[in-house]
């Protein structure tokens, strides 16, 4: 889902992921991947990936494997991490996470 606020001539662009994967070893990114983001727009990217990486999971967790394509999308988007690295970010009533 794509908001964009509108003031006067300057746009905020929020965009929110929800990342389905059903399990499955393969992402369906590819709408999120395939843009190339306005670095002179403010955007901001929120959501849930479903993804585990190096960068902001545990050091325990299995890597998703579309994670490295992931980071270097934000990455070469010029997007930036502001959630702790390392910090939960769910909860879940689950005993073996």
């Amino acid at each position: 889902m794509v908001v964009d606020f509108v003031f006067g001539e300057e746009i905020l662009h929020i965009l929110n992921i929800y990342h389905r994967t059903h399990g499955e070893p393969h992402h369906n990114l590819l709408h999120l991947l395939s843009l190339d983001m306005d670095p002179l727009t403010p955007t901001i990217i929120m959501g849930d990936f479903n993804t585990h990486s190096l960068v902001w999971s545990f050091p325990y967790s299995t890597i998703s494997p579309w994670a490295a394509e992931l980071v270097s999308w934000f990455d070469d988007q010029g997007f930036e991490l502001w959630s702790p690295p390392r910090v939960v970010m769910w909860d879940s009533s689950r005993d073996d996470c």
